[in-house]
């Protein structure tokens, strides 16, 4: 094979190895996309009684609507529709069905953050308290800026807290689960 006959056959091969990346991309993101259409389907009517503690009967119907719309493109002019467009009908349900989901989740994910921060606010002061006689290097000043510091995510938490009580679970939460991390 002359030195042009092999460039040119590794720029083929190239090609239609690019052109064999996009097909399985595409048809990755056509099964992914139908996945989760029958997982929403299926979670709003598993787990009806319990998604109706954080939304109502009306915003379940237009996710379910919204699920079944995806379907329905999806065996009609969707079938053709490229990478771009399945992956944007994906975020598309997503966006609703996930402002009901997590607020689900975010129940037990909220109340397990509130009870390991209550744990290791309660496990530092023990901890802080036998500073001046264990680790006589840390000083007065800096344990009372520590003192002043997990006051405040104490604070932080407890008001929280509050806010949450005044909330029904159908509201948007005072705070997330993930917030507690980023404070303690």
């Amino acid at each position: 094979w002359s030195e042009e006959a092999k460039l040119e056959a590794k720029a083929r091969l190239n090609e239609l190895t690019a052109i064999d990346a996009a097909r399985k991309a595409k048809e990755a993101a056509l099964n992914e996309l139908e996945a989760y259409v029958y997982r929403v389907k299926n979670r709003l009517s598993d787990d009806d009684e319990e998604l109706d503690k954080v939304s109502s009967r009306e915003e379940r119907e237009a996710v379910t609507e919204a699920a079944s719309a995806a379907e329905d493109w999806l065996y009609d002019e969707g079938r053709n529709a490229d990478l771009a467009g399945y992956k944007k009908k994906q975020a598309e349900l997503t966006d609703m069905a996930n402002a009901i989901f997590h607020k689900y989740d975010e129940i037990d994910a909220r109340g397990s953050a509130v009870e390991s921060a209550h744990k290791k606010i309660s496990d530092m002061k023990s901890v802080s308290m036998k500073w001046a006689e264990k680790k006589p290097f840390i000083n007065e000043t800096e344990r009372e800026t520590f003192a002043t510091l997990l006051a405040e995510h104490e604070n932080w938490l407890e008001e929280k807290l509050t806010a949450q009580l005044a909330l029904s679970l159908r509201d948007t939460p005072a705070f997330e689960s993930s917030e507690i991390g980023n404070h303690m």
